[in-house]
């Protein structure tokens, strides 16, 4: 048996190399345009959210979960050395984060809602 055939996880040779991270694969450029796609929803959302500061149909629990489980998507991205899932997560985390911070600013603050 050589060497190679009994590698014991030495990332030199090609039986356990780790696979480098390719920002510019077909496959993360399809997540690229994924991200700018739900981005320009997001804006629409976030407009319109913050001009009309009502947020009561959303459930706070919603927002904190959805926050909380885009949050660990990141960190999974980040793991697997995913840079389209990971960025795609940072994003949501922040959307949902945002749409958070609203709903405790007016849904629970006690400030009058514009009519």
């Amino acid at each position: 048996m050589t060497k190679v055939d009994c590698c014991e996880d030495c990332h030199k040779c090609d039986k356990c190399k780790k696979e480098a991270v390719n920002a510019w694969s077909f496959v993360e450029i399809i997540g690229y345009i994924a991200i700018v796609i739900g981005m320009i929803g997001v804006f629409f959302q976030i407009k319109k959210s913050g001009s009309e500061r009502n947020l009561s149909s959303f459930s706070l629990f919603y927002l904190a979960f959805a926050t909380i489980s885009e949050l660990i998507f990141m960190i999974q991205g980040i793991m697997i050395k995913n840079i389209s899932i990971t960025a795609t997560k940072i994003a949501g985390a922040a959307y949902f984060g945002f749409l958070l911070v609203m709903f405790l600013i007016y849904e629970m603050g006690g400030k009058k809602k514009k009519k």
